[in-house]
């Protein structure tokens, strides 16, 4: 019996292969047979990045601003205000 060796991801790989199928929408069977991961681990590296993301909220209102698009944050702070 062999053991598999790790292959360690650089922050930057982990994004990109995030991106992939979060922006992108490649299914994550394909991205995982591609690079070599379990989903697991996707899973982990993915609930590491929006644990790590406090700003996210402010991007995502700040890119719905830009685009014209009233997103769900925005939404829920209106009926807030009324």
């Amino acid at each position: 019996m062999t053991k598999s060796k790790k292959k360690f991801h650089t922050p930057e790989e982990k994004v990109a292969i995030l991106k992939k199928h979060l922006v992108e929408g490649v299914p994550l069977s394909d991205i995982c047979d591609q690079h070599g991961i379990h989903p697991s681990v996707f899973y982990r590296w993915q609930k590491a990045f929006f644990e790590k993301a406090p700003c996210f909220s402010t991007f995502q209102r700040f890119r719905d601003y830009q685009t014209g698009e009233k997103g769900v944050q925005a939404g829920a702070e209106a009926h807030s205000e009324e």
